[in-house]
């Protein structure tokens, strides 16, 4: 028997093209990926200017904003928001309170451009309860930026984008509209840096899809307590046999081999 360990598979993964385990250097500028919604559009790869080091968090997001203000809402999409606006705040401060806002209030709401996010690799600073060292390919992370407005304009479907969703592994029930921007980063909470994430890298045979899609489920499985009897530790490790078993230790899955190997059936290959 063996143990199968989060700690063990995850550093043996490639998170990025060049693995490494220092903190990334900081950039005068990085690489992302335009996905138009449109199919008979190529994608591109653009460059952010990274060079003030000020507004390296910001100015990534301020250049989505311009492109997603391009896109006007129709009368009807801004009635649908501002509905929408309504029926959210009566949830937080209540119909009474609401009754109070105005319609200039709720339309002047409205012109505000948000970016959401779908996560196509996360981040996993922590696996089997030890934290991951500072510099560790872990703290990587890969996102597709998306207009947080998108349903109440005019926007088709990006069927690329979410053929790249699908390909990482990654959990999205709502489609996904109008253009999208890719870009990784690198975030141990107390460095953050914007990384080169490429055309090349937009392939479900790519070095970092892949790994996005090993992350995404990992992050699925939800560990068990320990098999071993009177043990109530959470398991951190599974049976590299059958899969289907926690273990704390591996003193603990020796010790219930015994009872376990009765039952214990090999993991076929799908």
């Amino acid at each position: 028997f063996k143990v199968f360990s989060f700690v063990h598979v995850m550093s043996q993964q490639k998170a990025t093209t060049v693995v490494s385990n220092e903190i990334p250097e900081k950039q005068s500028e990085a690489t992302y990926v335009f996905v138009p919604a449109d199919p008979e559009q190529p994608m591109q790869e653009l460059t952010i200017d990274l060079s003030d080091e000020s507004n390296e968090l910001s100015i990534f997001l301020d250049e989505l904003k311009k492109h997603y203000r391009k896109q006007k809402r129709s009368e009807q999409g801004q009635m649908n928001q501002m509905e929408h606006l309504k029926q959210e705040l009566e949830k937080n401060i209540g119909a009474a309170n609401n009754a109070n806002l105005d319609f200039n209030m709720l339309s002047k709401a409205t012109s505000f451009e948000m970016v959401g996010t779908v996560q196509l690799m996360p981040c996993l600073p922590n696996i089997g309860g030890k934290q991951q060292p500072k510099g560790s390919s872990l703290y990587r992370s890969l996102q597709m930026y998306i207009d947080d407005n998108g349903q109440f304009k005019e926007y088709q479907r990006n069927v690329r984008a979410e053929s790249m969703t699908n390909a990482c592994g990654a959990q999205r029930t709502s489609p996904i509209l109008g253009d999208v921007f890719i870009s990784m980063y690198y975030d141990d909470e107390d460095n953050f840096r914007r990384l080169n994430f490429s055309l090349k890298d937009c392939d479900s045979q790519s070095v970092l899809f892949k790994e996005a899609s090993k992350r995404n489920k990992f992050k699925l499985l939800k560990p068990e307590t320990c098999h071993s009897k009177n043990c109530e530790k959470k398991g951190s490790s599974r049976c590299g046999r059958c899969l289907n078993v926690w273990y704390c230790s591996k003193d603990c899955q020796k010790s219930d081999w015994q009872t376990h190997k009765k039952t214990c059936a090999k993991k076929s290959k799908s």
